[in-house]
């Protein structure tokens, strides 16, 4: 049986979009959503500085190879932009 969100809540659409954000802020020196974005075009994808809103936000669904993209645009691990616990609903 699939979960529903809750009214109040909104679904989430990704894992990691916490740690982007995290990742984004780190680094030294801070990077922008648009100069992330730059980053990201550079390496051969295109996500639009809202796409990476929505991504650190949790509303937009994030590919696999779009994982791979984000953490070395990052300068981190793919594992890194995963969470430690993860809740895994039947």
């Amino acid at each position: 049986m699939k979960a529903t969100p809750q009214p109040h809540q909104p679904a989430r659409k990704n894992l990691i979009g916490p740690r982007v954000r995290q990742a984004r802020l780190r680094a030294r020196p801070r990077l922008t959503q648009q100069e992330l974005a730059d980053r990201v075009a550079s390496l051969g994808i295109h996500i639009s500085r809202v796409g990476i809103a929505k991504i650190e936000t949790r509303l937009r669904y994030v590919r696999d190879f779009e994982l791979l993209i984000l953490a070395k645009a990052l300068n981190v691990s793919a594992t890194w932009l995963l969470p430690m616990r993860t809740a895994l609903r039947c």
